[in-house]
């Protein structure tokens, strides 16, 4: 499941450069994609050049919470920065779109609660200041 998901989100990763060729690329747009858990709450991540950042409404540890959800975590995966109940920012390098489409679609459905086949994420890309 999850192929119109993750091909909202590719097409998306690809408008913001979020899978550079230069791995020391700075970021210049970020799109944030929204949708609703199955419980109708929104929830968010965030794609950007070399990161993605996503609402972690958790208390404890995001990586030992993305293993306990029996994510597929690509191997360049790196937690840079988290708050509890609030955000977890991850640094990745040499992932292909689909790889880090794949990654989004899996923290929206196994970590944030959106329905597999049913979720519809909308994309909002904005340039940041540079």
């Amino acid at each position: 499941m999850g192929e119109t998901q993750r091909e909202i989100i590719k097409r998306a990763a690809i408008e913001v450069s979020a899978c550079p060729d230069d791995g020391d690329a700075e970021p210049t747009h970020c799109c944030t994609l929204e949708a609703e858990n199955t419980l109708g709450a929104p929830v968010w991540i965030q794609v950007l050049a070399g990161s993605v950042n996503m609402e972690y409404p958790f208390a404890n540890d995001p990586v030992e919470r993305l293993r306990a959800c029996g994510l597929e975590i690509p191997k360049r995966l790196e937690l840079l920065e988290w708050e509890a109940s609030s955000f977890a920012t991850f640094s990745i390098t040499d992932i292909s779109v689909d790889e880090l489409a794949f990654l989004v679609d899996q923290l929206f459905t196994q970590v944030l609660g959106c329905d597999d086949a049913a979720y519809k994420p909308r994309a909002a890309i904005e340039a940041l200041d540079t």
